[in-house]
């Protein structure tokens, strides 16, 4: 009874140590420098943070094989795969990049943004226009809502970044007889 036991507890750590020497010493560890996953605004640089490669406790960084690349010039969502082979071994990470567009549009208007006009004067509009980071020149789809004293001015881009701009008309008899 006792040699079975001795042969169990015997077997036991024989096991215990080939995962500690496969997977402590023999394969290779891999780990992102920085975030699993990162957002970055769309033309924006993408800056690699890299990653840490160890085996045992050697430094095998120089050994990294990197797959996929980023277009910071897209929106989308782009996988970059990081391999690294030691003692006949493969480990891999993955790292997440999102390009997205969350920057919202600008309206500028032409004139001031508070006018004075006389009472019994029509408005006349003296202009706007809205540019967007993304989708460029967006003045045609801008919303203008015109109230008896605001024209409010709303636009909203592909990506759904919205913004809304007010000018304020003032209605006041300035002019002397």
């Amino acid at each position: 009874m006792k040699k079975i036991i001795l042969i169990g507890i015997g077997s036991l750590l024989l096991i215990i140590s080939f995962y500690y020497v496969f997977f402590f010493i023999i394969k290779p560890h891999i780990s992102l420098v920085g975030a699993k996953e990162i957002l970055l605004t769309v033309n924006n640089k993408y800056l690699e943070p890299g990653v840490k490669a160890t085996t045992g406790h050697k430094n095998i960084r120089d050994k990294v094989v990197m797959v996929g690349n980023v277009d910071t010039s897209k929106l989308g969502t782009y996988k970059i795969t990081y391999k690294v082979r030691a003692n006949k071994v493969y480990s891999t990470v993955v790292r997440t990049v999102k390009i997205v567009d969350n920057v919202k549009p600008v309206i500028s208007l032409v004139g001031a943004k508070d006018l004075n006009i006389c009472p019994n004067q029509e408005y006349i509009e003296p202009g706007y226009s809205a540019l967007d980071n993304f989708d460029g020149d967006i003045t045609k789809i801008v919303e203008v809502v015109k109230d008896d004293d605001t024209i409010i001015y709303r636009i909203k881009d592909k990506s759904k970044n919205e913004i809304t701009t007010i000018r304020t008309i003032t209605k006041i008899d300035s002019a002397k007889p």
